[in-house]
């Protein structure tokens, strides 16, 4: 399913000083952190559909809301007029390009002493860029912010001794008379300027062109330190003015709830300090955003010690700010059952579990925990892995890594891969079934029956599931693209992936997962969209889609354990490898009477006593069967195959189905990033 990812980044002067300089990033002003968390919130996506908009409050020339990503990327595209020129030369091609274009009396009415004055050099670049390449603004600027005084009185150039030639006699020797400009006027024509250059709140972009307008080209794979300073400058003089919170929350609610991303999680990540110069209904637009189903993470930037960093609460305390309780009213609860939650324990994060959930609220005041507020908001949304179907997702895991290990790993025999994904996929939609009649398919048996009738040197894996599927009351479909793909991982079901390589690219492929078994493939690897047209010989291959975050896809290969990362790998979407999907599943009419009875009487408690087990990983122990040490769950890494003790850091198999270390490891292993 794709995502529709809001932004509402605070700029505002109280922010300034709330935030004081305990957040700052490398150099320079803490507003900084803002591109990194626009950077960190689209870093990657697994669907083209994937969306994104960033509300900015605190415009220091109208009290009101700007569209961040438009106003840059209007700034970026105009040309850089003003390199290599000081302030003074800056001025004075301003000064050119405004009597040129009908403000021929500029320089009487404002000298460039007082210009240089009342404006800072990146702000008069700015400018010159805008008016050079903006014939709208350029407009604007001369009949909208300039005084009359300095505009023509006579556009036809009258003649002499007409009536025209009188009128121009006339204007000139007022003209010798008007007042000159001083710092004040500077300042409003400035401030009309700054608010005309400054986009309305309207537009979504895709997560693509936002990275783009963020990182400032195409193809530039992370936000530099060089590229954040270019950005401040080119917002800066804007900024630190009031913060219209309520209005922010009403567009960007607007744009949440438009009828193209009714089929879209949500999300609005805020980052503020939670103090509204402005007044509006907090309950409606809580009301109006909880019906509309959007995830609010809000992360409250104050130097305050009273809220604790590093930690998610679940009541609001009587000593907090007015911005804190505003921020962490408008938060959303995460139940106790939604993954992520293991990942922050296992980060040195505190999370309290009082009713079984939480708020999706924590205090920041150091750039990492903004980052690790942004994983957060990424898993909680992004994510697949919650355990609201964990009877499913915890047996279907640890399938995987058992059979990774019982049989060493589903390795493929000669061009076989399509048997090993049939094989998989049919084992592990059977296993969904509570108590299922005539038992479970073995893998072994299921993937041999294949190959006696298709062969060892492939076959077509949609034509065998087609086949085989009915013969255990399943159904398959192979139209499907990426984004019912994901759907069919959210419910818990792993499809069949399949996509072709040429020759040189299966080699860049196995080069790449040789050298970083963990890594993620991207387009800078292989890019199948330069291929040359009828010079390609192409080689097939299936795999099993097995999960997904909000960084990439992951796969199960038929290469054996000592492959990639235990027998997966990690792909950065689909686009990458051009991966077409086939989805296998059962319905409620492919279930016998006895199989519907089961679940009823049975499902329930299974599924309860996982849940439990959760709710307790972060006081839970567990001893070292080589050590025998007893030490918390959360404390053991690794994964499935391999869990390391904390005590003796020798590993040893987890391969306890529904123990409580099971648990923390599957959950840990899935969510977290390479």
């Amino acid at each position: 399913m794709p995502t529709l990812t809001g932004i509402v980044c605070d700029l505002s002067g109280s922010m300034r000083k709330n935030a004081g300089e305990q957040i700052n990033e490398v150099r320079g002003a803490w507003a900084r952190s803002i591109f990194n968390v626009i950077d960190d919130l689209i870093r990657h996506d697994v669907s083209q559909d994937d969306s994104v908009f960033a509300v900015g409050i605190g415009a220091s020339c109208k009290d009101s809301t700007f569209d961040v990503l438009t106003t840059i990327e209007q700034f970026q595209n105009c040309a850089n007029t003003a390199e290599g020129l000081n302030k003074s030369q800056i001025v004075q091609n301003i000064f050119d390009i405004l009597q040129t274009e009908g403000a021929r009396n500029i320089r009487k009415w404002a000298t460039s002493t007082i210009v240089e004055r009342s404006v800072s050099y990146d702000l008069a670049s700015l400018f010159l860029n805008m008016l050079g390449s903006d014939r709208e603004f350029l407009y604007f600027f001369v009949h909208e912010c300039l005084p009359s005084s300095c505009r023509d009185w006579d556009n036809n150039g009258g003649d002499d001794g007409g009536i025209s030639g009188l009128f121009q006699s006339l204007y000139s020797s007022a003209v010798t008379s008007f007042r000159q400009a001083t710092e004040r006027d500077i300042e409003d024509v400035v401030q009309k300027a700054k608010a005309k250059l400054l986009k309305n709140v309207g537009a979504v972009c895709t997560v693509q062109n936002a990275s783009k307008i963020v990182r400032g080209c195409v193809g530039q794979t992370s936000l530099t330190d060089e590229r954040v300073t270019d950005l401040m400058k080119m917002v800066e003089p804007f900024i630190y003015g009031g913060t219209p919170m309520y209005r922010s929350l009403d567009e960007a609610f607007e744009l949440l709830t438009k009828n193209e991303y009714m089929n879209h999680k949500k999300m609005l990540f805020i980052l503020s300090d939670g103090e509204p110069t402005d007044h509006g209904n907090f309950a409606e637009i809580s009301a109006c955003l909880l019906n509309a189903k959007v995830t609010i993470i809000s992360c409250f930037i104050n130097r305050t010690t009273v809220i604790e960093s590093r930690r998610l609460y679940s009541e609001a305390n009587m000593f907090w700010s007015q911005g804190a309780r505003f921020l962490y009213d408008v938060s959303s609860y995460i139940r106790s059952d939604h993954l992520p939650r293991t990942i922050f324990v296992k980060h040195g994060w505190k999370i309290d579990i009082s009713n079984n959930q939480t708020k999706l609220f924590m205090q920041v005041n150091d750039p990492e925990n903004i980052h690790d507020a942004c994983e957060l908001a990424k898993n909680v949304v992004c994510s697949q892995d919650s355990l609201s179907d964990l009877l499913a997702s915890v047996s279907l895991d640890m399938y995987i890594y058992q059979n990774n290990i019982d049989l060493k790993a589903p390795i493929q025999y000669k061009d076989t891969c399509y048997a090993n994904a049939s094989a998989t996929i049919i084992h592990l939609a059977t296993k969904r079934i509570l108590g299922r009649e005539g038992g479970y398919p073995d893998f072994e048996n299921l993937r041999q029956a294949i190959i006696d009738k298709y062969g060892y040197e492939g076959y077509i894996t949609l034509e065998a599931l087609r086949d085989f599927c009915p013969q255990y009351r399943l159904q398959c479909n192979d139209n499907i693209g990426i984004g019912k793909a994901l759907q069919a991982i959210s419910e818990k079901r792993p499809v069949v992936a399949t996509f072709q390589l040429t020759n040189l690219e299966w080699s860049h492929f196995c080069d790449f997962y040789t050298n970083k078994p963990k890594g993620i493939l991207d387009k800078t690897v292989i890019n199948i969209a330069k291929r040359v047209p009828g010079f390609c010989v192409n080689t097939g291959h299936a795999v099993v889609f097995t999960g997904y975050d909000s960084d990439c896809l992951r796969f199960m290969n038929f290469k054996g354990s000592g492959w990639g990362d235990n027998g997966f790998f990690r792909v950065q979407n689909a686009d990458v490898l051009g991966m077409t999907f086939i989805d296998v599943f059962w319905t409620s009419s492919d279930l016998t009477s006895n199989e519907k009875a089961y679940f009823k009487q049975y499902g329930g408690k299974v599924a309860d006593d996982l849940m439990n087990k959760f709710v307790g990983l972060q006081t839970a122990t567990y001893t070292c069967p080589l050590c025998h040490c007893i030490s918390l769950v959360t404390e053991y890494e690794g994964t499935l195959h391999e869990v390391f003790c904390p005590k003796c850091m020798r590993k040893f198999v987890c391969n306890e189905s529904g123990n409580i270390l099971a648990m923390n490891i599957y959950l840990t292993t899935l969510a977290s990033k390479s």
